[in-house]
């Protein structure tokens, strides 16, 4: 995709730019994640600042370095795969890792409960608690043949 220079110009103005982060002040995601449209598509926001650093988008997944989803910074993005970005969100808490036949439920009650198989393993103050707790259950369940 090709950006005029008018398209660049006024992409830039919606940028908040401080000595860390460069925010993004116009439309966002109910994710969080900064929205501009371009020639009448929705594109997200980081997405274009890389474009506009790296002269072509990306093919894989555009990450913060900074977790800060309304940041255009370009020094604050790097490529990855789903792997990756994935990797990434469970590292910093983000979101539960994927296992097959579990379940992570986020009670009404602001506590994480932990299911696997259909076992409940109890409730926890944090999601990084609760996967411990998965990865324990799933090591216990999971048997290694010689």
């Amino acid at each position: 995709m090709q950006l005029t220079s008018k398209q660049i110009a006024r992409f830039w103005q919606k940028v908040d730019k401080t000595d860390d982060c460069w925010n993004w002040t116009a439309a966002v995601y109910s994710s969080g994640y900064g929205a501009v449209t371009i020639n009448s598509t929705c594109y997200l926001a980081h997405r274009i600042s890389w474009l506009l650093k790296h002269g072509k988008d990306s093919e894989q997944c555009v990450l913060h370095t900074c977790d800060n989803r309304r940041c255009v910074n370009p020094s604050h993005l790097f490529e990855g795969t789903k792997g990756d970005n994935n990797r990434d969100a469970v590292e910093k808490g983000k979101h539960s890792i994927p296992y097959k036949n579990a379940r992570h439920v986020y009670d009404t009650n602001g506590r994480w409960r932990a299911i696997v198989q259909g076992k409940h393993l109890g409730y926890f103050d944090t999601e990084a608690q609760a996967l411990l707790e998965v990865e324990k259950q799933i090591g216990k369940n999971h048997h290694h043949r010689d």
